[in-house]
């Protein structure tokens, strides 16, 4: 009689303990299928490249590597007004998945750097956005990038001894890329700078959930 009433009470207490572990268990599961959300990169870069090109940021994507010859011509009646293009290739666009929002879901970055399709002198600028586990995206984030840099620079300018400078070569002297976090490298010319030779060098860093930057001049 002893003895049953002690398994009985074993049982009991194996049942109080295991049953919320099974809960959680469960919950746990739950909780990290509702964190996993695919974002399909090609379908992605694709929707953005017809954005770009529609909107008449970029031209399309020109399939040579001789800017002086007929294709060349060619290509900028087709794009008129466009200097730069999407790449041609896509493994030229670069993808991270990682959180920038905070909400423990990965979220899509894609960047690239536009390609040179009529010969003309300088960079092309960069493009960049961010696609939201919940399906938004960042209008145009090199474009933030940029703001934010000018409006630290002034910033700066209020308690540091720097020249004041214009926007010549802007949006083509910032790029980006990701190393546990958002960064990059910029230029930034004063009114008599060559293109050569920009008055300052520098990096950032950039927290877009928080829309801060922090720049570092050379």
């Amino acid at each position: 009689m002893v003895e049953k009433l002690k398994k009985k009470m074993y049982n009991c207490l194996i049942k109080k303990i295991t049953t919320p572990l099974a809960l959680l268990s469960v919950l746990l599961i739950i909780s990290c299928k509702t964190s996993t959300v695919h974002i399909n990169a090609q379908k992605e870069i694709g929707k953005w490249k017809n954005e770009l090109i529609n909107m008449k940021m970029i031209g399309a994507p020109c399939n040579y590597k001789d800017v002086s010859s007929q294709q060349a011509s060619e290509w900028s009646k087709e794009n008129s007004g466009q200097m730069d293009a999407f790449p041609s290739d896509d493994k030229s666009i670069s993808t991270v998945n990682a959180d920038f929002d905070g909400d423990g879901k990965k979220d899509l970055l894609l960047y690239f750097i536009s390609e040179n399709c009529t010969g003309h002198n300088g960079d092309t600028p960069t493009f960049a956005r961010i696609v939201y586990a919940n399906g938004t995206y960042t209008s145009d984030l090199i474009q933030e990038i940029r703001l934010s840099i000018l409006a630290k620079y002034n910033e700066k300018r209020k308690s540091e001894k720097l020249k004041e400078i214009t926007d010549a070569y802007f949006n083509e002297s910032v790029t980006i890329s990701y190393d546990n976090g958002i960064k990059g490298e910029f230029k930034l010319y004063a009114n008599d700078d060559a293109h050569c030779c920009p008055s300052y060098k520098g990096t950032y860093f950039y927290d877009v959930n928080g829309k801060k930057i922090e720049i570092f001049l050379n």
